[in-house]
């Protein structure tokens, strides 16, 4: 028996069972159906996949990458990164490059690590009226800025 389809309720809004919103949940998360053709067909779907190099089994995008492909070849995401450029690194995460303009301006706005010091750091945040946290960059703690989404977003300095 085919499941039962979704209804539009008197007011427009789509009414949907439990098991139906768990299935829209799950093939949205490329977890049921036809696997993707690639490791950027499924970082393009999701958006990123969040880089965590602490794993009980393994990094967490490598888990989420077989988990939608299968076996793969985990050298794919280095050449994808950096021989093909279809693919980069932002903020912890693996990002398709379609998406490089959306995260442009976040990445001119925010500070520059290199040969910054703490107090430099600090200076900035209290600029910008943002909290200031510890931050660790190769083996050194310095301060950062810490933004919620929200005031990055809207611009507040």
């Amino acid at each position: 028996m085919a499941p039962a389809r979704p209804r539009v309720g008197v007011s427009g809004a789509l009414s949907l069972s439990i098991d139906q919103a768990r299935r829209i949940a799950v093939q949205a998360q490329l977890l049921s159906g036809p696997r993707p053709a690639s490791l950027v067909e499924v970082t393009r779907h999701l958006g990123g996949l969040q880089m965590d190099p602490t794993s009980a089994v393994d990094r967490s995008e490598r888990i989420v990458l077989w988990s939608r492909l299968g076996s793969y070849d985990r050298r794919e995401i280095e050449r994808e990164l950096f021989r093909h450029g279809s693919l980069f690194e932002y903020w912890a995460y693996i990002v398709p490059m379609d998406d490089f303009a959306i995260h442009r301006e976040t990445m001119r706005r925010f500070p520059r690590w290199e040969g910054v010091t703490g107090d430099a750091l600090s200076a900035q945040c209290r600029a910008l009226g943002v909290p200031s946290v510890d931050v660790k960059r190769s083996g050194r703690s310095a301060k950062g800025c810490r933004r919620t989404d929200a005031e990055a977003a809207a611009g507040s300095r």
